[in-house]
């Protein structure tokens, strides 16, 4: 027998019908490949997704808890005011003026650096009894917490309308405050 005559001779014998059962096999299991095995790979990868982000919201809870138990805790705790809050009287009119300077040393008390301060000028054409003023302050949050009790102990205070906190470089944050305080009408002095 010469070598290759057998492939040769076993070639001839598969008919087409064989032949064609073989591709259509074949086509199958490429097609069951496709439906089964890689939509089950996808579903793997997104197994290790949900897993991947699960483990990050618990990384995330296991360091709120704590403080969500602390607050809670906090929340049942009445709150009472106790600022030694002295009687309101309006400022004399003649010490409007100088309600910068005062507020300029008030700020340097509690280390806060006054960066910009206006006065509302037509406010006080409207209401003559009121002046408002703008107040931004550079510190800590702490400072400007004292800052705060200090301004609401003031006599002429009346209230503060707008408090904005915006950060800044080096652990320091921008506060802008909107202070609303009383002035004595020249009928109110007798």
């Amino acid at each position: 027998m010469i070598p290759g005559t057998y492939l040769k001779n076993t070639a001839k014998d598969i008919y087409p019908k064989t032949l064609l059962f073989i591709v259509f096999s074949l086509a199958i299991v490429f097609l069951y490949s496709i439906f089964s095995i890689f939509p089950g790979y996808r579903t793997i990868k997104k197994i290790r997704q949900d897993i991947d982000s699960t483990t990050a919201d618990m990384a995330v809870l296991q360091k709120i808890i704590p403080v969500y138990a602390e607050a809670r805790k906090y929340s049942k705790l009445g709150f009472e005011h106790n600022l030694p809050l002295p009687d309101r009287k309006g400022l004399e009119e003649g010490s409007v003026a100088k309600l910068v300077h005062d507020f300029q040393s008030l700020s340097l008390k509690h280390k806060l650096d006054l960066s910009r301060n206006k006065l509302d000028i037509k406010f006080s054409r409207t209401q003559p009894d009121s002046v408002f003023i703008f107040i931004e302050l550079n510190g800590s949050l702490h400072n400007f917490r004292n800052f705060l009790i200090s301004l609401i102990s003031l006599p002429f205070f009346e209230k503060i309308e707008n408090i904005m906190i915006r950060p800044d470089n080096n652990n320091f944050k921008i506060f802008s405050v909107n202070i609303k305080i009383n002035v004595k009408n020249k009928h109110e002095q007798t």
